[in-house]
């Protein structure tokens, strides 16, 4: 069971999910894009000792629409809001929250303590063109027939394959298929939000934030690049690959993710450079 809060900013309301144990420092969890916090419940019960936070990102859940300033850089801010008021150190995020995992690990280089990316993509980095070329999609979907399900039904189509690993599971589909649908695209109408290079690789040099990187062994190849370019400029970062897994790995198969991220949450502190890679079965 998961319970709801809200934190007021000066964009306006951004919702927050709450579970696991009632006392501790959270673990911050952000969500990928046109998903929501209410996913990441299978993972928090299978973690029962650990305190847990999700973020709604702003245009998405319950949280305040996006604005047309709105950019990677204030999804980063938001994060950084909700760890200062509940003083989370750890950061949990997938796909597209991975992204803003990281972008506001550059903005505040000592602020945490560890980060566990799911398959994050890399401003300026590798491309997946059939992402892109959906994306360009839904613009002009939205430019001629405005909002309505036919976006949902576009983006959750294969290609591109960011849900062929999740369709397969029956739950995990529906709860995804149902969340995508309740999305209200607002970044289509906001000019500051379309993807470009902000230089973010660049400024993660000056992070030293220990870094958990798990890739499903049927990940999207560009998304497979960017992880091993993540393992260049986080020398100390670690890789796992999670076994008949696709782009949600944390969503596909959450008994493999929560056992690592259980491994990952208690060695925080005694990671080693130049650790090994890791097999999930």
């Amino acid at each position: 069971m998961t319970r709801q809060s809200f934190l007021a900013t000066p964009d306006g309301p951004l919702a927050l999910h709450w579970g696991g144990a009632n006392r501790g420092t959270p673990l911050l969890w952000v969500h990928g894009y046109t998903l929501d916090a209410t996913l990441w419940a299978p993972l928090w019960q299978r973690l029962p000792e650990f305190r847990h936070l999700g973020i709604d990102l702003p245009g998405h859940g319950a949280s305040r629409p996006i604005g047309p300033t709105d950019d990677l850089a204030a999804f980063g801010r938001a994060v950084l809001m909700a760890a200062e008021a509940h003083g989370a150190t750890m950061l949990v995020g997938m796909s597209f929250g991975g992204t803003v995992c990281l972008e506001a690990a550059a903005a505040a280089p000592t602020r945490f303590t560890a980060m566990l990316l799911g398959a994050p993509a890399l401003p300026g980095g590798p491309e997946d063109q059939e992402s892109a070329d959906c994306n360009q999609e839904l613009l002009r979907l939205a430019r001629e027939r405005g909002v309505g399900p036919w976006l949902a039904e576009r983006w959750l189509s294969d290609p591109p394959a960011i849900f062929r690993g999740a369709m397969p599971e029956t739950d995990l589909w529906q709860a995804v298929y149902a969340t995508v649908h309740r999305h209200r695209w607002d970044e289509l109408f906001s000019p500051a939000f379309a993807p470009r290079d902000t230089g973010l690789a660049g400024r993660l040099a000056r992070v030293r934030t220990p870094v958990r990187l798990l890739v499903g062994d049927d990940e999207i190849p560009s998304f497979a690049r960017t992880a091993d370019l993540l393992r260049r400029i986080f020398p100390s970062a670690t890789v796992g690959y999670v076994v008949d897994a696709g782009h949600l790995a944390l969503l596909e198969r959450p008994d493999a993710a929560a056992a690592d991220i259980r491994t990952w949450v208690r060695s925080v502190g005694r990671v080693q450079p130049g650790s090994c890679n890791t097999i999930i079965a």
